[in-house]
């Protein structure tokens, strides 16, 4: 069995008629989640690097960015917005796989279709088939590879390749072909965590730019492996093993990654929710937080490498420190993007609910995430100086696709993100075109229409 030619033959075949109207539905919830995440970057830390880099390298063309205010060439627009959209850490993510797919999908195909002047509806379908490589990739390869790669980063040249080669209407040995080009460039590790570097945007805004070249250059005859997922020195097993390839095409056509997939409700890590969840479901039941004696929270292996940090430093440092956004749920009663901005400012009661915080890494709590890697698994203990305990265990926070998040909350989410950049009537504008985007013959004036 060819696993990758397998896969490349169901999303070559794949078209609008495919995909249910709930598909469609979260589809078009998920754009407009990006493009807010996406005006949110903006004015983070990273968002203005990559604002100033690529106003200096991008080039005229017909597709927009919300960083630069004005049309310019895909790859420049699909590489800023990828960032962008990835620099707050407030994307969407698919939990199984541990892949934020829209930052691999959105920004690359809006770019596309507003450039080829094509549909709505060649939008959606190109979206939801990137999702289906990018999360059936990561399910595969994880949780062995998850310690030193970040999977986002691995799949991103795999997705672009085939959001870019569905819409640039590649045959399927040229779609074949590029995503064995895109695979034998994923890349993305962790180690830019350690030492407080900003590399994450930098995977997915490469990665992008990577599977758009290979799309390209596959026009032009270039072939890849064909079996660069699954071969003995392919993908999955260099940085795993072979024991979930199945994973790749385990009920193809009968279920879409897209509809797994789910919407942050807290701008940080997703592996702090489940914590700041339980934080926030206990805190109602503590009259005084000077009582508080002890606070464990037991979690899975993944979640503890990545945010057992009980001593942050930069902002975005803080949006991987389940020490800091335990604490500041607790004092604060919410976490929102203010809780991520100045954080240098020391304040003595978080700092000292911080230094009672200890991460445990859970032997049977991972041993149920390795069986059901959906559930994000958090038991947070408290204990109070009359020896009383307060306990909350969590599988699934809110926002994820088993507790999602409400259309209130998600059209709140958008006008919070987008409030400094657009008008109210832009917002209103913006969400209708959205939500009514399968009906557009032709998006090359998509952001001018809608923000006019």
């Amino acid at each position: 069995m060819n696993h990758t030619k397998d896969l490349i033959n169901f999303i070559y075949n794949l078209n609008y008629d495919s995909l249910s109207k709930d598909t469609i539905v979260k589809t078009k919830e998920l754009i407009l989640d990006t493009l807010g995440v996406i005006y949110s970057g903006i004015n983070s830390e990273q968002g203005k690097i990559w604002i100033d880099y690529i106003k200096q390298t991008s080039n005229k063309g017909k597709s927009y960015s919300p960083g630069l205010e004005k049309n310019i060439d895909v790859e420049s627009a699909s590489m800023l917005n990828s960032a962008l959209g990835h620099a707050d850490d407030f994307d969407d993510l698919h939990s199984k796989s541990i892949v934020h797919p829209a930052v691999l999908t959105i920004p690359l195909a809006l770019a596309i279709c507003e450039d080829l002047e094509l549909s709505g509806k060649d939008l959606i379908v190109s979206i939801v088939s990137g999702y289906e490589i990018a999360c059936r990739v990561g399910e595969a390869i994880n949780p062995k590879s998850y310690y030193y790669w970040h999977t986002t980063g691995v799949v991103a040249s795999l997705t672009a390749a085939i959001v870019s080669g569905k819409l640039m209407k590649l045959s399927e040995e040229e779609l074949l072909n590029s995503v064995g080009t895109a695979g034998t460039q994923a890349s993305g590790l962790w180690q830019f965590l350690e030492d407080n570097g900003m590399s994450k945007s930098v995977h997915v805004a490469r990665g992008v730019s990577d599977g758009l070249f290979s799309s390209k250059i596959s026009k032009f005859g270039l072939k890849g492996a064909y079996r660069i997922l699954e071969g003995e020195k392919g993908l999955i097993k260099a940085l795993s093993n072979l024991d979930n390839v199945d994973r790749l095409t385990h009920n193809l056509g009968k279920t879409f990654k897209i509809d797994e997939t789910s919407i942050k409700a807290y701008p940080c890590c997703r592996h702090t929710h489940s914590g700041i969840y339980a934080a926030l479901k206990i805190k109602n039941k503590i009259e005084n937080l000077e009582s508080i004696t002890s606070i464990k929270d037991y979690v899975y292996e993944p979640c503890f490498n990545i945010t057992n940090n009980s001593s942050p430093t930069t902002d975005y440092d803080h949006k991987f420190s389940l020490q800091y956004c335990i604490a500041y749920a607790l004092l604060n009663g919410e976490i929102n993007k203010k809780t991520f901005k100045d954080t240098n400012i020391k304040n003595k009661d978080l700092l000292n609910l911080m230094s009672k915080i200890e991460i445990i890494n859970d032997k049977e709590i991972n041993e149920r995430y390795i069986e059901h890697p959906n559930q994000w698994i958090h038991k947070l203990v408290i204990e109070l100086k009359n020896n009383d305990k307060l306990y909350e265990e969590i599988k699934y926070p809110y926002g994820d696709v088993r507790n999602y998040i409400s259309n209130e909350d998600l059209v709140s989410k958008f006008r919070e993100n987008t409030s400094d950049k657009l008008s109210l009537i832009q917002q209103d504008r913006m969400i209708e075109e959205i939500f009514s985007i399968e009906n557009r013959e032709l998006l090359k004036d998509f952001f001018e229409e809608a923000l006019k």
